[in-house]
């Protein structure tokens, strides 16, 4: 995610009602894994430092709990679109620091639940059949 100090991205991670699913949807879309290259906010060049300043932020609140829990779920091993996040981390000895655990591990309530791609079924159910009546419509003005 390319948000080159706009302002909303930081203003969300220091949201006091932002949820664990949004809060790991925002680090890993602000991409840890390039700036791991950085041991300090200094050595960041300047374009991408609200980058560095939000991840940082971010891990912060989720590694100390503090986060609202509005019942929602990002994987970042297999989010919606099926993108799997945590192969773009470093974790080897050219990292100037590590991803905390609690930004890598899947959150087990979506197979609890047994939602579907960060869904409740029956939502995933209705946009399953949704995309299907669209594709239906698209084959038969052809």
């Amino acid at each position: 995610m390319n948000h080159d100090g706009d302002g909303l991205v930081e203003w969300m991670a220091a949201h006091p009602r932002l949820d664990r699913a949004t809060a790991l949807a925002l680090y890993w879309h602000s991409q840890p894994g390039y700036h791991q290259a950085f041991a300090s906010e200094e050595e960041v060049p300047d374009v991408n430092r609200s980058g560095w300043r939000v991840i940082h932020r971010l891990q912060e609140r989720l590694t100390s709990g503090d986060l609202a829990d509005h019942g929602l779920v990002f994987d970042p091993t297999d989010d919606a679109a099926g993108h799997e996040w945590i192969s773009e981390a470093r974790n080897d000895a050219d990292a100037a620091w590590q991803i905390p655990e609690e930004e890598v591990d899947a959150d087990d309530w979506a197979a609890e639940h047994e939602w579907e791609d960060g869904m409740p079924s029956v939502v995933y159910e209705v946009l399953e059949e949704a995309f299907d009546d669209d594709e239906d419509d698209e084959d038969e003005e052809y």
